[in-house]
């Protein structure tokens, strides 16, 4: 498998009916969500499609609008992904984050991204948290802020000129 072979496609706020059926077949047959409306209420907030060649899904991002009260009540976007197994190894998450932080850093500088200033996202995936040690890592500019009390990796991305409020 060649991740050179993969296309990336931003779809934040442009889920149509087709793409949200084709997610939630996806979803359900990697049992990455347990029923078809958990999946129909997840794709609206879906930023990022990773395809094979042959246009099969092999990974996606979601985002969602967040107060992060320990964040003194500032709005992040909460950020989730999901890559299939056989592409885990890769670098198809990072690759899906990188593009994702790019587009709503845009979409913040041109105001268009409402209150959120950053992005929060959570390290579920074990080797991917080994994989990026460093507390700011070059490929993943997210700052390393902590765990939660599962022990995942927190990190937190302030999109440019961001300014953080007393909430």
């Amino acid at each position: 498998m060649d991740a050179s072979d993969l296309t990336y496609d931003i779809v934040w706020q442009r889920v149509d009916e087709a793409l949200t059926e084709e997610l939630g077949t996806f979803w359900l047959a990697q049992r990455a969500l347990p029923s078809r409306e958990q999946a129909r209420q997840r794709a609206p907030s879906v930023a990022i499609v990773a395809r094979q060649s042959d246009g099969q899904i092999v990974g996606v991002s979601s985002v969602f609008e967040k107060r992060y009260e320990n964040l003194l009540n500032n709005m992040l976007y909460g950020y989730r992904s999901f890559v299939v197994p056989e592409w885990r190894r890769g670098l198809v998450a990072l690759e899906l984050a990188k593009r994702v932080t790019e587009h709503l850093e845009s979409e913040y500088l041109e105001g268009r991204a409402g209150e959120c200033i950053g992005i929060v996202m959570v390290m579920e995936n074990p080797d991917l948290a080994r994989g990026v040690s460093l507390a700011i890592d070059p490929r993943l500019p997210f700052v390393f802020i902590g765990t939660n009390e599962r022990g995942h990796h927190i990190r937190v991305y302030y999109f440019e000129g961001a300014k953080i409020t007393r909430g």
